[in-house]
């Protein structure tokens, strides 16, 4: 079966299984050859939508936005019902919620309250928060929007089932050099997509990679991320031992820093350590 087929079946079982799919995305990434298809896909995906609206059961259930505690929501934040709470880390909370204006799962990155990644300013990163959401790459997190609300900023995008680089790493043995040349591969597509955007991730690391149950190789958390142009701030952000040595000295990021975290990525994924350790 080639990927194509692959993908074509993923679609038809979503619609089966009554998933959301987003079809702007599928349209924008598709061969031209699937694009027909993928059409008459979305075409039946809005009938049974339609369908599924007007039936006598859906219309007497709830709606989902108007119960926000049910199945332990968490209420709402903006326009999304914050569902349950799958992550943390030092660049904010991570909830799966349900956007009520799309009718679609997303994940929602809130940032700490009064928190600027790099010093910068709220306007910042949402400014480049909407950056990132025109980039269209399938090694990339797919960003929905950006905005704050009251003192909180929050990122909200595609939601990515899977495992990360990392907890592969810690369960078993290291990659071999196929699967790191496959992986790094799409990697590097994924940082020339960035960078192309006119911006720096600043913490590539096995943490931020997902291996997606649909066979993807996603770049995703972009809390430390920063416009490639502004070399205004040198705060050190980051994982050290993935830090370019120009960056551990107090040197601004680049796109080569992002480039050396990549090359400690694929390093970490051979051999299971780091090229350089802390002293």
């Amino acid at each position: 079966m080639t990927d194509s087929d692959a993908r074509l079946h993923e679609l038809a079982r979503a619609l089966l299984d009554r998933a959301p799919v987003d079809w702007a995305k599928e349209e924008s990434t598709a061969d031209e050859s699937l694009l027909d298809v993928i059409r008459q896909l979305k075409v039946i995906a809005g009938i049974e939508e339609a369908h599924g609206r007007q039936s006598p059961t859906a219309a007497s259930a709830p709606a989902a936005s108007d119960t926000p505690d049910a199945g332990g929501a968490l209420g709402f934040w903006g326009p999304l019902r914050l569902v349950e709470k799958i992550g943390q880390g030092a660049y904010g909370e991570v909830f799966r919620a349900w956007d009520t204006r799309l009718d679609r799962e997303v994940a929602l990155k809130l940032l700490p309250r009064g928190h600027s990644p790099g010093g910068r300013s709220s306007s910042s990163i949402i400014h480049e928060g909407r950056m990132l959401a025109r980039v269209r790459h399938p090694n990339v997190l797919t960003i929905y929007g950006a905005e704050q609300i009251d003192d909180r900023i929050g990122l909200w995008m595609e939601l990515v089932r899977g495992r990360t680089l990392e907890e592969v790493i810690q369960d078993g043995a290291p990659f071999t050099a196929a699967e790191t040349a496959r992986i790094g591969a799409g990697m590097c597509d994924a940082v020339s997509a960035v960078h192309s955007a006119g911006l720096l991730h600043r913490d590539i690391k096995a943490h931020n990679v997902m291996l997606a149950d649909d066979g993807r190789v996603v770049l995703m958390d972009f809390g430390a991320g920063s416009d490639s142009r502004d070399s205004s701030s040198a705060d050190l952000v980051g994982t050290p031992l993935y830090l370019a040595p120009e960056v551990l000295a107090g040197g601004a990021a680049t796109p080569r820093s992002d480039i050396y975290s990549l090359g400690v990525l694929l390093y970490h994924m051979l051999t299971g350590s780091y090229p350089v350790r802390r002293s």
